[in-house]
């Protein structure tokens, strides 16, 4: 098995994650999606402590549909991928959306979704597990986690493991 961190990437080809879009819409300076040494109070008002993360790292965003689209973006060569977030729970009431809604394609094609609600309780789930596929031919493949619509998303992406 191989990970892929979030921050460092494939140890085994140096390839890094992908993440689009680089700025916000609105022509910022800002970098859109932040990993954890980005977020300060002032940017970022979710911050989950690094100590159960893989790596100690993770970068997440916020998606509202004024950015009409997101992805994080990577390739791996093996026969099964499995992909793991970060989720918050947020308190009900407390404007931060902590909600998670996203769509995988692989090698082109919508393979799998997943919903996350906030349950309000402000307890923060590691190594929650998004999406798996196994069975695939061992070959290379190209991994896609987008998110578009009308639906606000929070995503705090940690890793993918390939075998």
């Amino acid at each position: 098995n191989i990970s892929i961190d979030d921050t460092f990437g494939d140890p085994s080809t140096g390839a890094l994650v992908q993440y689009l879009p680089i700025h916000p819409p609105q022509d910022s300076n800002d970098v859109f999606w932040k990993n954890q040494d980005e977020c300060t109070p002032e940017t970022c008002e979710i911050r989950p402590s690094v100590d159960e993360a893989f790596k100690h790292t993770w970068t997440a965003t916020t998606y509202t549909k004024a950015i009409q689209n997101m992805s994080i973006g990577f390739n791996f060569e093996g026969s099964a991928i499995y992909i793991y977030f970060i989720l918050t729970n947020e308190p009900f009431g407390s404007g931060l959306l902590s909600n998670a809604s996203c769509d995988f394609r692989l090698d082109g094609e919508i393979v799998g979704s997943f919903r996350h609600n906030t349950d309000g309780t402000n307890q923060t789930v590691f190594n929650a597990l998004a999406y798996s596929a196994t069975n695939l031919s061992q070959r290379s493949h190209k991994m896609l986690v987008e998110t578009t619509g009308e639906q606000g998303s929070f995503i705090m992406f940690d890793r993918a493991v390939y075998t």
